[in-house]
């Protein structure tokens, strides 16, 4: 049995779960669509690091440097066709890789470039950070090229849920797709919760769900290019993180959770609203079944961040 479309990360990633792969997931099948996922990012550097020149995997992924005295070309090799085959059982009509930095760039490449040979009815289509070298810059050639080759059929720029969605519907004419500009999503709390159902939590050295809370920044410190890529700073209401929250305990007992965005506390009445419900679920609890949390945080004056809120 064929699923619409596959969600996959890619390596590398330090051992965290990649959060888009669940989020379009969720977002495609509530536009009636089939999908599955599967964090390859996950498991591969599960597998680095229990292998016993593991190194030369993750060497691999952010160099592309193999050492053939130490038989790193054979250790790729079989990790590319191991991915290839967990790909390949799910018979996906598209796969859709999420690419988190340009550390995800040349596992991508050599993947691709394999499905293609074995799969070549499959499409592929590449999206996030990763398809350019840095989030905020104009420059496409990784994407393009990839795609002029033939590797990759398509790639998408900027916010996903809206694009992907209009892929499907076989509009490739939508702006994000296969082009350098796109839209930011205006509402974060339009779409439906992220889907975890596929992933295998056991993956991860620490046992956490992300969540997305915010996009973009209210600072602009000359260092970050986060405001040029996303241009306005968006938040979603503190109930609707918080119902999240319950979901995704409910769904996989796990009560650990990182935000994954630039900012948490960018919109402090939200931010508080978050602080409240978690600290009135937290009352009463044993640790264990207490939310626990991270994420970037601004460390504000004191008028705007009074002693209450530590």
């Amino acid at each position: 049995m064929s699923v619409d479309i596959l969600f996959s990360s890619t390596p590398w990633i330090d051992g965290t779960p990649c959060l888009a792969p669940a989020i379009l997931k969720s977002v495609v099948e509530n536009n009636g669509f089939s999908a599955k996922t599967i964090d390859l990012a996950a498991y591969v550097y599960q597998c680095a690091q229990n292998h016993p020149n593991g190194n030369q995997i993750q060497k691999f992924c952010q160099q592309q440097y193999i050492n053939f005295d130490l038989g790193a070309d054979k250790i790729i090799a079989d990790h590319i066709e191991d991915c290839t085959e967990k790909i390949l059982a799910h018979n996906p009509k598209i796969l859709g890789f999420s690419m988190l930095s340009q550390e995800s760039q040349f596992f991508t490449m050599w993947l691709s470039y394999h499905i293609k040979h074995v799969a070549p009815d499959i499409k592929i289509i590449i999206g996030g950070s990763g398809v350019k070298n840095f989030i905020a810059g104009s420059n496409i050639f990784y994407a393009q090229e990839l795609r002029n080759l033939g590797i990759i059929d398509d790639f998408i720029m900027g916010d996903g849920e809206h694009a992907m969605v209009e892929y499907l519907l076989n509009n490739r004419e939508f702006n994000g797709i296969n082009t350098p500009t796109w839209a930011q999503i205006g509402n974060l709390d339009d779409f439906p919760f992220p889907n975890f159902d596929d992933y295998n939590f056991d993956w991860y050295n620490i046992k956490s769900i992300p969540v997305c809370d915010s996009r973009g920044c209210v600072r602009k410190c000359e260092f970050c290019d986060i405001i040029k890529h996303w241009t306005s700073y968006k938040y979603r209401s503190g109930n609707s993180v918080f119902q999240e929250i319950l979901h995704q305990i409910d769904k996989h007992n796990i009560y650990n959770f990182s935000f994954y965005n630039s900012l948490t506390n960018g919109n402090m009445k939200q931010f508080e609203i978050i602080l409240d419900l978690i600290c009135d679920y937290n009352q009463g609890k044993v640790r264990t079944k207490q939310i626990s949390w991270d994420g970037y945080f601004i460390v504000r004056d004191q008028l705007r961040h009074p002693e209450r809120l530590w």
